[in-house]
């Protein structure tokens, strides 16, 4: 009977020490990603629509001829862009941006054909990118990557949405959600939480 009450307490002992570090870590990761209270986020971008149109990948449906659904995919080129947040202003100096551009187009207007950018009936753009500031010395260190979409109907927005989907180094707790204001060029507007110092 003793034995077995020893061989349970050094079970129990083992299990205990085990365990301790990550209920430790669980912890102390909760901790750092309460955030705080939420901080304005802006973006002001200028991409370059030549590089667009010059390497956009296109499948069209049935034929290129004469489409009903059209899939247009390229890489991002950016000659400006800032982010704001709060107080605080980082631009292409401060770090990489790394992107994808894809869009699906319904019924497109072939005669008015842009690359990534032929309008159509219904065009779904999606986008998705990295900030990344380890690329940068001397700055903050890690990247965010996010994703964004928006929705057109006859020329008009309907719908947009932009939602960080994680992030590396300093940026392991940061949430970004905005949407996109075509009225100003594609601007972001929104909060982001967890931003780093």
């Amino acid at each position: 009977m003793k034995k077995k009450i020893l061989n349970m307490s050094i079970i129990l002992a083992t299990v205990l020490m085990l365990t301790t570090p990550l209920i430790g870590s669980a912890q102390a990761w909760g901790w750092r990603c309460r955030g705080g209270e939420p901080e304005t986020f802006n973006v002001t971008l200028v991409p370059d629509a030549v590089f667009y149109v010059m390497n956009t990948e296109s499948k069209y449906f049935p034929s290129e001829t004469d489409p009903c659904l059209a899939f247009f995919k390229t890489p991002e080129l950016m000659t400006f862009y800032e982010i704001t947040v709060g107080d605080d202003v980082y631009t292409l100096a401060d770090f990489d941006y790394v992107g994808t551009m894809f869009s699906v187009v319904y019924k497109p207007d072939m005669t008015a054909y842009a690359g990534v950018f032929t309008p159509g009936e219904k065009v779904n753009w999606r986008w998705l990118y990295q900030y990344d500031f380890s690329a940068v010395p001397g700055g903050l260190e890690g990247k965010i990557y996010i994703y964004a979409e928006l929705k057109m109907e006859s020329g008009v927005p309907t719908d947009s949405k932009i939602c960080s989907l994680w992030g590396t180094g300093d940026f392991r707790c940061t949430k970004i959600r905005a949407t996109i204001d075509m009225s100003a060029g594609g601007a972001h507007v929104g909060t982001v939480t967890g931003w780093p110092e």
